[in-house]
């Protein structure tokens, strides 16, 4: 997207943020909700407007899904490898199973419908995201109060690290996104049944949370927890373990028979990505390590600076005021920090289902302290306190989303990538030693590899007729010698 098109969504934000406020303030909320919706929207467009993929994550997921718009139900990084590969590899393989499939099927979806292009990978995700702002401000009404449902919702349209992942920029990008929703689905579904005892609500959480287990496994079952707390002093214990009987049995019929179908087609993948899984628990993977303190220093940048002082007074508030529901949010928050606390492997979007909560606590705790200051007649600290904490969370959301910054190499790069038919021939042609290689094989048909071959590597795809590129990146001079064609692009 051009500067103009920068500045003019930008402009459109700020004004719906500007309506939002005039709208509050005449106490008309839904329509003060709508405006957040629509601004939260524009700035993951703006976001997601960057025309190249992002390194981690975004390139493999959005390359499985290329593939799976063509099989459903045949996840493939490398398509037909010419070359043998090691199933364990989940950054070249063939059948991918690093990461369960909804998200990859939504994305499919799209690509499907729209095209192969960058754009078209974030739309679900995008959709998606500016939902969960919406399924928010609902469930935090209902645990809260509108006020504080409706700040909440403000704080989850603007929080940079949410829109980040939701346009691809960090790891774990669209699958954490497409997680955070399906969670919220489960315990809006949780909501609807404190307020009607329905067996269908009960079947609608057990079906979000199959659907958040085919995001993400099985840390979507922490909505357990959150469904208890919400009913277990409302209702007689034979109920609920009705209930759940009913949600359990509803998430499996969701989420088993892919699990099933993969045990079945692909044994030896499907056997060691849930070992894979397993192992973050108990042993850093990957090199992504940190020690007991990780996430709790990380909140500062993710969600507010102010974070440690109003959760501490939010659970005062508990303590003083004793309310159930205020309790079920702390939990809420307590079960996903403690839970990954604990897992060796660490990573900052394992965190995000607590998300909801953490925009209630920081909203709850913010409206109490400006009430309390107000009352005391401490007019401007009360004014200035609510600002500072506002506008924490908009910095670190202008700090994240970084208008008007583009990366011209990586834009550049990404359309060699994408014309990479004008430079090869387009029919069985492998190209080696090629770090944009998820790209270009997203892009086109070619298959392209990042390590440079070995002289059998080369007889053999000859052998088989294939055509061999290497990109002149820090080649060793014997490379001039083989029978392979040299590339000179920035890939």
């Amino acid at each position: 997207m051009d500067l103009y098109g920068q500045v003019g969504i930008l402009i459109l934000v700020v004004v719906s943020y500007l309506l939002a406020i005039v709208f509050y303030n005449k106490g008309q909320i839904r329509v003060s909700l709508l405006f957040i919706l629509l601004s939260g929207l524009g700035l993951r467009v703006l976001t997601s407007s960057d025309l190249y993929l992002h390194d981690w994550d975004e390139r493999f997921h959005a390359l499985v899904a290329k593939h799976l718009s063509e099989h459903p139900l045949k996840p493939t990084l490398y398509e037909t490898p010419p070359l043998p590969y090691d199933y364990k590899e989940w950054y070249q393989n063939n059948v991918w199973l690093h990461k369960q499939p909804l998200p990859l099927w939504g994305i499919a979806v799209s690509l499907y419908l729209f095209g192969n292009n960058e754009f078209a990978v974030r739309i679900p995700s995008i959709i998606l995201s500016v939902l969960s702002i919406l399924l928010t401000y609902k469930i935090i009404k209902f645990y809260l109060n509108e006020r504080v449902a409706l700040l909440s919702a403000f704080l989850q349209s603007i929080n940079g690290f949410i829109i980040e992942l939701c346009a691809g920029r960090v790891a774990t990008d669209h699958v954490d996104t497409f997680f955070l929703f399906f969670t919220e689905l489960a315990i809006l579904f949780v909501v609807l049944y404190a307020n009607k005892k329905s067996m269908w609500y009960l079947m609608g959480i057990g079906f979000s949370i199959g659907l958040a287990v085919l995001c993400k496994w099985l840390t979507a079952y922490f909505v357990l927890l959150v469904w208890l707390m919400t009913v277990y002093n409302k209702t007689p214990i034979r109920i609920i373990l009705g209930g759940l009987g009913i949600i359990l049995v509803s998430s499996l019929v969701v989420f088993l028979p892919w699990q099933i179908f993969i045990l079945s087609a692909y044994p030896q993948e499907a056997l060691w990505e849930y070992h894979f899984n397993s192992m973050h628990m108990f042993q850093t993977v990957e090199g992504k390590e940190g020690g007991i303190l990780y996430y709790i220093s990380k909140a500062r940048i993710t969600w507010n600076e102010l974070v440690y002082l109003l959760f501490i007074w939010f659970v005062y508030s508990n303590i003083r005021l004793r309310n159930t529901n205020r309790w079920v949010i702390l939990v809420w928050v307590l079960i996903i920090y403690g839970f990954f606390t604990i897992a060796s492997t660490k990573m900052p979007a394992y965190v995000l289902p607590a998300a909801p909560a953490i925009f209630a606590i920081i909203s709850d705790a913010v409206l109490e302290i400006y009430t309390v200051l107000k009352l005391k007649k401490y007019t401007f600290f009360a004014y200035a306190f609510l600002i500072i904490t506002i506008g924490l969370s908009i910095r670190y959301s202008i700090e994240r989303i970084k208008p008007f910054k583009t990366d011209n190499n990586a834009i550049a790069t990404a359309d060699y990538a994408r014309h990479i038919d004008q430079y090869v021939n387009p029919v069985k042609s492998v190209i080696f030693n090629c770090k944009k290689n998820i790209e270009v094989m997203f892009y086109s048909d070619v298959i392209a590899y990042a390590y440079i071959p070995s002289q059998k590597q080369i007889n053999e795809l000859k052998i088989q007729g294939w055509h061999v590129y290497i990109i002149d990146h820090d080649l060793p001079p014997d490379i001039y010698d083989q029978e392979i064609h040299v590339l000179h692009l920035p890939l």
